[in-house]
């Protein structure tokens, strides 16, 4: 079972740009990063509580340094087993989810790197914005996270996205074949697309058919 693991930094932005995501993709845990604790950050973790879930604060200094070397610590913690990590980019300071968002990256680009056509646990990620007002409901979009040094990653995730259907792994590599600077074989592309899914197998926007083979495609709003 694939464990979803939510980061937020706490802010003063009201309860509903913190939670709405932990609700929409119902996590196993909350790690609440905070440059200050506070009776907002223990009201947070009790709503929290309410809606079933578990939750832990990580206190921070503000800045990129001390972030990036906490955040990258309870990444590396998690990614041992089949995970998928949301940030929420709604809430808290711009330069502790900078940090946040290159630990998470820096750290799967580090796990998924040494076998890199290896079978074994899944680790994906993926940022959210959560967008409120009140005259409707909160609205989350999420955004997912890839390799995105990798120009065969760009080239496949592109196509998905372009083409906005579900896809076959032949419809795929003819579509990433056709670009000049990318010519692929079929095999090749088998392999490389295997690797592509260790980083976006877990996400929730990625929908698979099997009917008549497998077919892919990324429902994002």
């Amino acid at each position: 079972m694939v464990r979803i693991v939510h980061f937020v930094c706490v802010g003063e932005e009201d309860a509903s740009r913190h939670l709405a995501g932990i609700a929409k993709y119902a996590a196993h845990e909350a790690v609440l990063f905070t440059a200050k604790k506070s009776g907002w950050c223990v009201e947070l973790q009790g709503k929290i509580s309410e809606l079933g879930m578990v939750s832990r604060l990580i206190e921070v200094r503000d800045n990129y340094a001390d972030t990036f070397a906490r955040a990258s610590e309870e990444v590396n913690g998690f990614i041992a087993g089949d995970v998928c990590l949301a940030l929420n980019l709604a809430t808290g300071s711009r330069v502790m989810l900078a940090a946040l968002e290159d630990a998470v990256r820096s750290q799967l680009a580090t796990f998924h790197s040494p076998s890199e056509y290896r079978s074994g646990p899944v680790c994906s990620a993926f940022r959210y914005i959560v967008e409120s007002s009140r005259a409707r409901e909160a609205k989350v979009r999420m955004m997912p996270i890839w390799n995105t040094s990798s120009s065969f990653h760009n080239a496949v995730i592109s196509s998905m996205l372009d083409r906005g259907d579900y896809l076959s792994i032949q419809e795929l590599w003819a579509s990433v074949d056709q670009l000049e600077t990318y010519p692929i074989s079929h095999d090749g592309f088998r392999k490389m697309f295997r690797a592509l899914m260790n980083w976006i197998a877990n996400l929730p926007c990625l929908k698979q058919k099997v009917k008549r083979g497998q077919r892919f495609r990324l429902e994002l709003e």
